[in-house]
Order: structure tokens, then sequence, then C-alpha cells
């Protein structure tokens, strides 16, 4: 009896093989992997620190946290610490604070690309409100304008878990609720 069993799902087994080696479009294994605010928080802080050249001073970003703002719109929700050093003309300002940056997530399947869709700084705070807090805000918001284009675009992140499907990724969505990556294996 167990011999016949044996039997009828290797046999079982070598016409799904055949089958799908005649006809490769049934070979593809397709899932989604659902990723929380609390692991893409996770998958964000790999890639800080992470420092922005200002027009006059720079940028020093760190401690992100993934904010899911509503069903079309996500925030990344940064510490950051601007900065002007002139060391020649004994000047170092720096100034701390927080600030929030949102848009609609999509990808793009032909560069393999995360877009952020109508990005935009939701929030910029300063610890200290005073004159170079100021300075820095305006020194934000024209580097903004300057630098950044509509959609905002980011490789893959090498997270150890996306890296194990990430040539394998055929689009990322957003619902409100995970960031959805769509995997197939063909």
């Amino acid at each position: 009896m167990k011999r016949a069993l044996y039997i009828s799902a290797l046999a079982l087994l070598t016409m799904t093989a055949s089958t799908l080696l005649r006809n490769p479009s049934f070979a593809a294994i397709n899932s989604v992997v659902p990723i929380s605010a609390e692991l893409a928080t996770s998958i964000a802080g790999k890639m800080f620190p992470a420092g922005l050249d200002l027009n006059t001073g720079k940028l020093l970003i760190t401690e992100p946290e993934v904010v899911f703002v509503n069903n079309k719109r996500l925030a990344l929700q940064v510490r950051v610490q601007a900065y002007y050093h002139r060391p020649d003309q004994n000047i170092a300002i720096s100034e701390m604070g927080w600030a929030r940056i949102s848009g609609g997530l999509d990808f793009d399947s032909e560069t393999r690309q995360i877009l952020l869709h109508n990005p935009s700084i939701d929030t910029l705070d300063f610890d200290r409100q005073n004159e170079a807090s100021r300075d820095f805000r305006s020194d934000i918001s024209d580097s903004w304008s300057n630098q950044v284009t509509n959609p905002m675009r980011t490789d893959i992140p090498p997270h150890p878990y996306i890296v194990l499907f990430k040539d394998n990724i055929r689009n990322v969505t957003y619902d409100g609720q995970n960031i959805n990556i769509e995997i197939a294996y063909e």
C-alpha cells in the first residue's frame, strides 16, 4: 500500500514537473511580503546616519522612523543636525531638530528603484528658535527646491531581510497598513 502511494505520488510529481518544463508560464511562484512600519523603520535604520550638502552648510540625518500617514502617503521622521563650519574663520554653528518627509510610494520596475511621489517636508522643527535655526530652515528649503525631484528615487535597500529576494521584486505598493513587496520566482 505504501509502495503504491509512493509510486502514485512520484508519477504525479513527474507529470507536474514535465508540464512545468514544457510550459514555463506555470512555473512562477508569486508572493506578497508585507512590511510593517516597525520593520520598515528597522530597514531604514541601516541606511543612516546620512549626510547631505546644503547650499551653505551640511545636514546630518539620524534616527529614522517610518510613519504610515494615511492610505496614500507614508513618512520618514528623522533627527537632523544642521551645521555650518568654517574653521579658518573661527565659525561653527549647529542646530538640532526633527523633520518629517512624506510622499506616495511606488516602484519603477525598469530601473528597479523605489519612488516617492509628491515628496514634501511636512515638518521641520529645530530644538531652539533663533537666527541660526531660521537660516538653516531657509537653507534646507532652498536646497530641497533645487535638489529634490518628483518623484524622489532610491535604490532598494541592501537590508538582509530584502536581499534574499531583491532580484525577484516585481512591485512595491502601500495600502495604509503595510508596505507590500510583490515577488515572483520564475
